[in-house]
């Protein structure tokens, strides 16, 4: 697999579980593995994933009460739910609940692996947007910090030197040495 993810399947069949477990680890994935509800959301605590195959029906909770806790604890993660019993309600539900897309088992391991990489992708690159998009924000606010200091030192009027003197701008001084420097080119070319 070009880009490698982190990837959680959610089934309580053990010999399903294990066969995906293992074509997205021979497909260069990490994989996480859990057999229920309750372990996956205990999962969910430490680790961080790029992609969640969920299955609807579950011994203890329901596939979409697990959908919708999953998107109350981390809402960018991608969640596929996947279930042998389909129906179209199940499929509308699904979605409603933020589901991105919605297999029905048996599940050709070759289409598995292909939307695995295609999520991974779009989701790696939409993490990094984001990432993006906040380091933005941080240096905008940053500027306007910088912005705001520059305007506090010049709205302080200038104070008198030690001798009496007062500072000059420094548009003045440029404007100074620029007359200065015209004088003596016309000097030298006057004597040249």
């Amino acid at each position: 697999m070009n880009q490698r993810g982190t990837v959680l399947i959610v089934d309580d069949e053990p010999a399903l579980r294990h066969t995906l477990t293992r074509v997205l680890q021979t497909a260069g994935c990490n994989v996480t593995a859990a057999a229920s509800g309750a372990e996956a959301l205990h999962l969910l605590i430490n680790g961080g994933f790029d992609l969640i195959y969920l299955d609807i029906h579950l011994p203890d909770i329901n596939g979409l009460d697990v959908l919708k806790e999953i998107h109350q604890r981390q809402p960018d993660v991608p969640v596929i739910l996947f279930t042998a019993h389909a129906s179209v309600q199940s499929a509308i539900d699904a979605m409603r609940l933020g589901a991105i897309d919605y297999l029905i088992k048996p599940v050709d391991p070759e289409a598995f692996i292909a939307r695995t990489r295609i999520i991974i992708a779009e989701h790696g690159i939409e993490k990094r947007r984001r990432e993006i998009q906040t380091q933005i924000h941080s240096l905008q606010t940053e500027l306007a910090q910088l912005d705001k200091q520059i305007a506090s030192f010049n709205a302080v009027p200038p104070t008198p030197s030690a001798s009496g003197e007062r500072f000059l701008p420094s548009e003045l001084l440029t404007m100074m040495e620029e007359r200065r420097h015209y004088s003596n080119c016309r000097d030298r070319n006057s004597t040249g």
